[in-house]
């Protein structure tokens, strides 16, 4: 991953932090309690801010159906534990099939 990361452009990695960082994004917390589609929240047990983020959208909306803390994983979950995300997300996609999420 190190290795990956090295051969990153800095000018687009800066343009991509300006643009599409969290900062950037506009607050969708008081749209939360509108969503009707269910929701899985993954989280790396490393990445404490977004445990902490994730744990309040969780108690935020009965959709938010799971909330599944990925252990001995920080931030990127997908690279540092692919096989509990992929199962996670493989067991959610099967728990709401397509004619549960269209209705």
């Amino acid at each position: 991953m190190i290795e990956s990361r090295l051969e990153n452009n800095p000018l687009a990695l800066a343009k991509s932090l300006q643009f599409m960082g969290n900062g950037y994004q506009p607050s969708l917390w008081e749209k939360l309690e509108a969503n009707q589609i269910p929701l899985l929240l993954l989280v790396g047990e490393y990445d404490e801010k977004f445990v902490h983020i994730n744990t309040a959208m969780y108690y935020r909306n009965s959709l938010v159906t799971q909330l599944q803390v990925i252990p001995k994983a920080g931030h990127n979950i997908h690279l540092e534990n692919t096989r509990d995300f992929v199962d996670h997300l493989g067991n959610f996609i099967l728990e709401n099939s397509t004619s549960k999420l269209i209705q």
